[in-house]
């Protein structure tokens, strides 16, 4: 597998490292682009406002990107999922633990540092926070530790990964408090450990699942539609009539991504850089608003030009970092 990816993207057993095509690194390239996106929209419309084309597009994004990364993730970690227990632990630790107490050390000091000019306000520094409230970003990969241990601790019951990851998928709506809402992305992980990287790229090539796929996309963004008069009151697209657009749109840009495949190679090599732009792409989007702001641009020239930033930057630290043999201890892959 690729240095520098996600940690969902695990060396995988032979089998299924022959299944994996560059069409899985264009859908992940256009994952981290969704949500790097989708967090130049929400802090530029915190900061000067958003209009309603700006609340629906948050809000359809939201209903997509972390359901599509969890399904990916879920997708690639079968090779995981059967290594020993030793195997497993140092991968864990490597591609999971290192880089979130890493950078969730670091944006949690960055944030507190800088109060006067983000949208995130940390009135008092306490890194054992990370152990109960991951900063920022991170709770992504705080959700994912618990999708590896529940997923390995089931490897042997496919059946039971499967019913519990429909009941989750579902249920993490209906749950408040702490972290508990994040189970649903839990639920998406385990439904993905269903399939094999060449049956889901299979079966979203398939006319009859493309077309189930916008059929299910369809009340989502008429609800996304009718729900851009006013802002979102916490997390976009959390109400269980946006789930329908986490399966459709899994499908659709699996879809997409294998038509574009051939001519995907630089969508792919965002893909296969998704960790170094997910834990850095907050601080670089933070720079970039506040200096286009600064320099009078509207809010969707900051948009943009936020969103290309918060791709480029982090690609070029990782090139950077793999120079200097830092990649490892940045905790963005295999140095």
């Amino acid at each position: 597998m690729p240095d520098g990816a996600l940690a969902a993207d695990w060396p995988a057993t032979a089998p299924v490292a022959a299944e994996r095509r560059r069409a899985l690194d264009v859908a992940r390239g256009i994952a981290i682009i969704l949500v790097v996106w989708g967090h130049a929209m929400i802090g530029t419309g915190r900061a000067v406002g958003a209009g309603e084309a700006g609340r629906f597009a948050v809000t359809l994004v939201y209903a997509v990107h972390m359901p599509l990364f969890f399904f990916l993730s879920g997708l690639l970690a079968r090779g995981a999922m059967a290594e020993p227990a030793a195997a497993f632990a140092r991968r864990l630790g490597a591609r999971v633990i290192h880089p979130y107490f890493l950078w969730s050390a670091v944006l949690l000091c960055a944030h507190y540092a800088m109060s006067g000019v983000t949208n995130t306000r940390v009135e008092r520094l306490d890194l054992l926070s990370i152990l109960y409230a991951p900063p920022a970003v991170m709770w992504f990969l705080y959700v994912l530790f618990f999708c590896f241990l529940i997923a390995r601790g089931l490897r042997d019951r496919p059946g039971a990964r499967l019913a519990l990851g429909c009941a989750l998928a579902v249920g993490g709506y209906f749950l408040h408090g702490w972290m508990l809402p994040n189970l649903r992305f839990v639920g998406i992980f385990l439904i993905a450990t269903a399939f094999t990287p060449a049956a889901a790229l299979a079966a979203a090539r398939d006319w009859r699942v493309r077309a189930v796929g916008l059929a299910l996309m369809i009340p989502p963004v008429l609800f996304a539609l009718g729900a851009a008069g006013q802002a979102p009151a916490g997390y976009p697209a959390f109400a269980p009539r946006y789930l329908p657009a986490a399966a459709g749109g899994v499908v659709l840009i699996l879809a997409a991504a294998q038509a574009i495949e051939r001519r995907g190679a630089g969508l792919a090599l965002v893909g296969r850089r998704t960790m170094p732009i997910f834990v850095t792409h907050i601080l670089v989007l933070t720079a970039a608003r506040v200096l286009c702001l600064r320099a009078g641009l509207d809010g969707a020239a900051t948009v943009v030009i936020a969103t290309a930033c918060g791709v480029a930057v982090p690609m070029v630290l990782h090139a950077l970092a793999a120079r200097w043999s830092l990649v490892g201890p940045l905790g963005w892959g295999r140095g």
